[in-house]
């Protein structure tokens, strides 16, 4: 909670308990911000958010209204300030890793939680919100700022030290993460999705790209190689180290076994060949691996201790989730891509024993 005249001088000691967008989730003592989406004016709404309790509100357009307000050029852009300075700027206390990609966002985000510890590492994603002793759901992929905001404050006062978070082409074109800055950015891969949203795939991209441009100045950048658009992406930030079957990645997949339940790697880092055993199967999940342990190393933490980490894994739910019965298997995914579920679907080409039954 705040006081009104902490967060705008110059008016009233009100107590404020929230910062709200959306009128009917306003309670009573909160902040209404009539942002501007893409069909909505939240300007409509102010009677709706007042009546529900709204003590306050940050408007673009002058107005008659029953409770004290401020004018700003552009509501979205203040909601962001607003959500720093309420949560106390969580961003000075956490180092954040975001992932995008059009494939394998939710896996390398839990692989990355996994291996740093959940007394670490907090996670943001598809999959919910996941502390310490936190667990929720979410409606978003990567939610709105004060939303995120108020999460990163959760964290801060369970005392994590990092954030692995997805970070979706939607959030950069709506602008969510503007004010964010991120110590490590992982682009997993780049293939035709959400063209819905974005109409070109020049726009998918280059929402993909704002991710790179928002790491902090000594922040890594970690990109697949391998990846058609490599090139498109690997100089936008200064630091970049890679991982793919490519003999010149940072981290060289260089040979794997795929078996039903793990699958045995052999990766080349600075010159020497590391065997591995991960308890996630195909070979999707290999690149996943290798770009969440270059996270961990930009981070400063030596190669073999998150080589040793690995066995830490934990399949996420519904990411290629096996369930196993005495004369069948069942594995459930998530892909919702073309490349997705080729992926998934030459994985289990791979290890078949008889016929796939493909549900959808």
């Amino acid at each position: 909670m705040k006081k009104l005249n902490e967060l705008y001088k110059g008016y009233p000691s009100i107590d404020i308990k929230g910062i709200k967008i959306n009128s009917k989730e306003v309670v009573d003592g909160d902040i209404f911000v009539c942002t501007k989406g893409v069909t909505t004016d939240r300007h409509d709404f102010i009677d709706e958010a007042v009546s529900n309790g709204a003590k306050f509100l940050v408007v673009k357009k002058e107005g008659n209204y029953q409770v004290p307000y401020i004018k700003v050029d552009n509501p979205n852009t203040e909601l962001a300030k607003l959500a720093e300075k309420f949560y106390d700027y969580p961003l000075d206390k956490l180092k954040l890793i975001g992932i995008t990609g059009t494939d394998g966002k939710t896996t390398t985000a839990m692989i990355i939680r996994d291996l740093l510890g959940s007394n670490e590492c907090g996670y943001i994603g598809t999959n919910g919100v996941k502390g310490k002793e936190i667990d929720t759901k979410i409606t978003n992929t990567t939610p709105e700022c004060h939303v995120l905001y108020q999460i990163l404050d959760a964290f801060v006062k369970e005392n994590l030290k990092y954030v692995s978070m997805e970070t979706s082409s939607e959030a950069f074109y709506r602008n969510r993460l503007d004010t964010f800055r991120f110590a490590v950015g992982i682009v997993t891969n780049v293939t035709g999705d959400h063209l819905n949203i974005h109409k070109t795939f020049e726009n998918y991209k280059d929402c993909k790209k704002q991710l790179l441009k928002l790491l902090e100045k000594d922040g890594t950048a970690i990109l697949n190689i391998d990846d058609k658009y490599y090139e498109e992406f690997k100089d936008i930030h200064d630091k970049v180290l890679t991982y793919g079957k490519n003999d010149k990645a940072t981290l060289v997949i260089k040979d794997y076994k795929e078996n039903s339940n793990n699958t045995d790697i052999t990766f080349i880092y600075q010159n020497k060949e590391y065997q591995v055993s991960s308890p996630l199967v195909g070979e999707f999940n290999i690149y996943n691996l290798a770009s969440a342990i270059l996270a961990l190393t930009s981070l400063g933490y030596s190669f073999l201790d998150v080589l040793d980490r690995i066995k830490n894994i934990k399949t996420p739910r519904g990411r290629c989730e096996v369930i196993e019965g005495s004369n069948y298997k069942i594995v459930l995914d998530y892909a919702h891509t073309v490349n997705g579920l080729k992926s998934i679907l030459e994985y289990l080409n791979k290890i078949k024993k008889t016929k796939i039954i493909k549900l959808s």
